[in-house]
């Protein structure tokens, strides 16, 4: 008993001195993808922060062990995401909530918008097994690469046979659109119709998602 007593406390310790190591240490042996490379980094990997991580920033992150919990801030789409994340690799929840504005980096695509609500997860290892929740916007609007009112939208994550990220859009009069995100498959369908007079269709029609004359359009990409 007195052996497995002195493995467990010195496993904790040898943990916790690899946890409290600079994260900019832990960061160089990382393979990362083009354009994610993180930009000044600091702390370890308790509680740190970047600038900038791929298209996110800035970036913090606390972990602790009761619970055990991790608690992520992360800048995108000019709103602070906040992901709360409980539990172990074999059953876990996460929470997703917006917590406000923030000056987040210059991206091609930009949006604007309120989000209230939240989305929570339960999983196992790398699979969702349930979701509630959404995320709504009673105004959302797009300014860049252009400027227009976008309408009502919501978020909801579909966790039957794969994972889904469901979006809706909507103004009145103006158009309605579906967005289908697999995660696993890496693939976005969108399902949409638009007004004749709609300031969408001008900008469907200038990327070749929507031909002359129509209003319905249906598109498929992967990423």
């Amino acid at each position: 008993m007195k052996r497995w007593a002195i493995l467990w406390a010195v496993a904790v310790f040898s943990g916790a001195l690899l946890l409290g190591a600079p994260v900019s240490f832990w960061a160089r042996w990382v393979n990362w993808p083009d354009g994610w490379q993180p930009q000044a980094l600091s702390g370890s990997l308790w509680q740190g922060q970047a600038a900038q991580l791929g298209p996110l920033g800035p970036v913090s992150w606390q972990l602790a062990l009761v619970g055990p919990r991790a608690e992520v801030r992360a800048g995108a789409l000019q709103r602070q995401w906040h992901l709360q994340i409980e539990g172990w690799p074999w059953q876990w929840q996460a929470r997703l909530k917006d917590a406000g504005s923030l000056v987040t980096p210059e991206q091609p695509f930009s949006l604007e918008g309120d989000w209230q609500g939240h989305i929570e997860v339960s999983g196992r290892g790398r699979r969702c097994l349930s979701s509630t929740g959404s995320l709504r916007a009673t105004q959302l609007d797009l300014l860049a690469p252009w400027t227009m009112p976008l309408g009502q939208a919501e978020l909801t994550l579909d966790c039957q046979d794969h994972t889904h990220l469901l979006a809706r859009l909507e103004r009145a009069g103006q158009h309605q659109i579906a967005v289908d995100v697999q995660l696993a498959a890496r693939t976005t369908e969108i399902d949409g119709r638009v007004a004749s007079n709609s300031q969408l269709s001008g900008l469907l029609r200038q990327i070749g998602v929507l031909e002359q004359g129509q209003q319905a359009f249906q598109t498929r990409f992967t990423w």
